[in-house]
């Protein structure tokens, strides 16, 4: 959806909080996927006995999630500065 709103947004008139809003949100989701798709290759290309390190990779989503949000929470706050 983000990505659909993303490509259209000349037609939809974003303001840039808003493209900036839609961008965090496709940045997000690649994280969550990429979290997965490593998960996935650790468990499909080393086996049964990684099984352990492909579970435990989630628990770096969180503080990549954290940082992700600070750095973009910065980010924001310089252009809600600039727009007002």
């Amino acid at each position: 959806m983000h990505l659909y709103a993303y490509s259209r947004r000349h037609e939809l008139h974003l303001t840039r909080l808003e493209l900036f809003d839609t961008r965090y949100d496709i940045e997000a989701s690649l994280i969550n996927v990429g979290t997965g798709l490593a998960s996935l290759i650790i468990a499909v290309v080393a086996g049964a006995s990684w099984a352990t390190a492909a579970g435990l990779i989630y628990l770096v989503l969180g503080p990549v999630r954290a940082v992700h949000g600070m750095w973009s929470g910065r980010r924001r706050r310089r252009l809600e500065g600039r727009s007002t």
